[in-house]
Parts: structure tokens; sequence; C-alpha cells
């Protein structure tokens, strides 16, 4: 098996693997070069920018592929620092490959190169969870998926109005949507800094031919405080408003946005959208009971540190202290040893390697979670390969619960 960084005449042959494997509808007449030269001409996203960020295994004769991933770079929120953080994505393997080893191939390949690159973390959406774990990731954080009964909304006292996404009001949308993104992007651990093509959904948006609607709340001053983009599923077994983002500033802006939902009762029965595990409906919505509101849990993905010095430099601690950690790492050398820290006022003020005694040991998945934010302090004991000497007292003001939240999916 070789593996390596695919050349730009494979760019294709890595969109029809992800076909196979995904069971996905591909049709591309464009011979190889010419696609991946319109790609590097002009992207329509970060994928197309960075298509040669894709590692690759290869039969013996380095020209049949049989896995491959991309390794997408973006920059992150981490503890009031901008990071740079790889995500992975277009996992993929043709089935007469499977069970060969290629990802994993791939993977003790891509983790030594993205420390090389200068990356503090790598993030994913997994297929399995217990599978990416074997790497290094750990699930970070959750969201809420809410699904609430459209007649339960209350009558909300807003005094504000939305407007629709549409030619007209494009410009404005533009502005509002960036002040509402980085509201959330300065509160939360991981949030992404979005690229201009993030954004293209606002210049492209097409909601008469489309159906794909995008609302902006603003308050009777005229602040943006809330936005959502959604499609209806018309089905008689579903008449649901299913949002792809929903995003807010404040409660008069998430009132705002379920007001406009609930204009759409007489036809539709139910909203539904995510939410970060640290905005609780239970205040805004009344009615629980009766089917009225369901809400479940669920993991928003896997992180790992790739970069075990520069988490713990930019890491915000709780006042002052010390500590030392064992970090085991068996894909990036440089992570593996013991890390003593001293901080003052919440920030690392000295980090040394050695050889002492550690008040705790942890793998890095653990220790990934763990530095994020997404977990809180009594969970500690809890992790599997975690082992603690020192007093959870020091510990504490090392890994605490944040606030933690990626709504960027790749």
């Amino acid at each position: 098996m070789i593996v390596r960084k695919i050349k730009p005449e494979e760019v294709k042959r890595t969109e029809e693997l992800f076909s196979v494997s995904f069971d996905s509808s591909y049709s591309n007449e464009e011979t190889p070069m010419k696609l991946y030269q319109k790609y590097i001409d002009a992207p329509e996203s970060r994928e197309q920018e960075h298509c040669l960020e894709r590692f690759a295994a290869f039969e013996d004769d380095d020209t049949t592929m049989m896995s491959c991933f991309i390794v997408q770079p973006f920059e992150i929120r981490f503890d009031g620092h901008k990071e740079k953080m790889n995500g992975i994505g277009g996992v993929a393997t043709l089935p007469q490959y499977r069970k060969r080893g290629g990802i994993r191939a791939c993977f003790a390949s891509a983790l030594p190169y993205m420390y090389e690159q200068g990356a503090a973390f790598s993030y994913l959406y997994p297929f399995s969870t217990a599978y990416y774990r074997k790497f290094g990731y750990e699930i970070c954080c959750k969201r809420h998926l809410y699904r609430i009964s459209l007649p339960h909304i209350p009558a909300y006292p807003t005094s504000g109005t939305c407007y629709l996404l549409e030619e007209a009001t494009k410009a404005d949308a533009m502005k509002d949507i960036l002040y509402i993104y980085r509201k959330w992007l300065e509160k939360y651990n991981m949030m992404v800094e979005d690229a201009d093509y993030d954004y293209r959904f606002i210049e492209t948006a097409s909601p008469f031919k489309d159906q794909v609607f995008t609302y902006v709340y603003r308050s009777d001053k005229g602040e943006a405080l809330g936005l959502m983009t959604f499609k209806c599923d018309t089905s008689p077994e579903h008449r649901l408003i299913e949002c792809s983002r929903l995003f807010y500033i404040n409660n008069e802006g998430l009132q705002g946005l379920l007001t406009l939902a609930k204009s759409y009762a007489a036809d539709y029965r139910h909203i539904r959208f995510s939410l970060p595990v640290d905005m609780p409906l239970e205040q805004v919505l009344p009615e629980w009971s009766m089917g009225a509101v369901s809400c479940d849990s669920i993991p928003n993905g896997m992180v790992r540190v790739i970069d075990v010095k520069k988490a713990l430099q930019d890491a915000q601690y709780i006042g002052d202290g010390g500590l030392s950690l064992e970090i085991s790492d068996p894909f990036i050398p440089q992570n593996n040893g013991v890390f003593t820290i001293n901080f003052r006022n919440g920030i690392c003020e000295e980090l040394a390697m050695g050889k002492g005694t550690p008040d705790i040991v942890l793998p890095i998945s653990a220790f990934s979670a763990l530095i994020a934010g997404g977990y809180d302090t009594s969970t500690v004991p809890l992790w599997e390969g975690v082992s603690v000497y020192g007093d959870m007292a020091d510990i504490s003001k090392v890994f605490y619960k944040k606030a933690v939240h990626i709504a960027t999916y790749f």
C-alpha cells in the first residue's frame, strides 16, 4: 500500500470514490485536468479551493486509488484566540477495498502533516465515534434538536419585523447575517471563521425558484437579532418547516423567528431546528406536554488536538495555579510526554516539557475534548485511560465546561 497526497489529475477520482461509497449520484463529463483547473481558477467552496489537500491510499502500483479523505484548512476560535484547524471530510473507501486499513494509513500520514502545517486542532463529523476514537478524536460538544408544534408557539410581544432574503434585500442581508454570525463566533469555542464563499448562499439566493427561504429578524430600532433558513416539507405525513440554519442574539431575536414560524400554522404542523446546548428553551416555550415540544441531544462532531503545546499555551485557565499533564499520542510524537504549565490570571506564563511526576495522565482523545471545554471537571475521572494523581481542585482550573459549538458542516 502507498499513501500520499493526490495529484491534480486525481481530484476527479476522489469524487468518484465518494459517490460509490455513499451511494450518491455523480455525473461529470469534464476531463480530470479540466475539472481540477476549474476548481483552482474559480473555486465555489473551501473543498474546491483546497482540492489537493487530500490523502489517498493506493495499491502498490501507486495508481489504483482505494481510500481517501480531504484535510480542509479552517480558522476557529478557541478561548479568545484564532487557531488553525483541519476539518476532515469526504472519507471514502471503495467497497472492494474495505477492511484493508486504507483510512488508517491515511490518518497515519495526515496527522503528522497537520502538525507540520501548524494546525492546533482537527475536527470531523463521524459515521462512527468508536472508529475515530482510534485516531485520537473525541466527542467535543452536543447540540439540541428541537421539534416544536407551531400552534403551541406563544404570541410573543415582539415589535420588530422579518424580511426575506431576495434580490432586493441581498445587500442588507449580507451585512445583517455577518453581524449575527460574528456574535456567535465571539462566544463559542470551535466556531469557524467563515470565508467569502461560505456566504455564497446570500448571493445565489432564489427563494421563489428554489423554495429555500432565509429570513432576518430586525428589532424596531433596526438591529439584526436573528436569522433562519428553511425549506418546507409538504408531505402529508410531515408538514414540517425544516431549518438548515437558525441563529439569534437574544430572546427577542428567537421570539421574532418563532413568531414568523407560527404564521405557517395553518399549513404546517411543526418546525425543527438545532441550537447549542447552552440555549435552553424551557423559559421561552411554556408548553412541553402533549407533544408540544421534543428535544434530542445529539453529538455535534469530534475534536482532536494536533499540537498539545499550542493548545496549552492558548487555553484560558481559572485564576492562578499549575498542573503537570502526561499525554500519550500514538500518531504525533511531539505530543507525547509530561507538560507542566503555570498560569496567572487565567493566562499561561510558563510551559515546559519534562519527565516529572504528572498530576494527571490522559490519552490525546480525552485531553482534546477536555481542553476544548466540552465537559465539566466532574467527568475527568470517568474517562477511559485517564488516571488522576493530583488535586482535583488544581485540575478543575484547567479542565472545565466552556461554551462550545460548531455550526459549519464539512
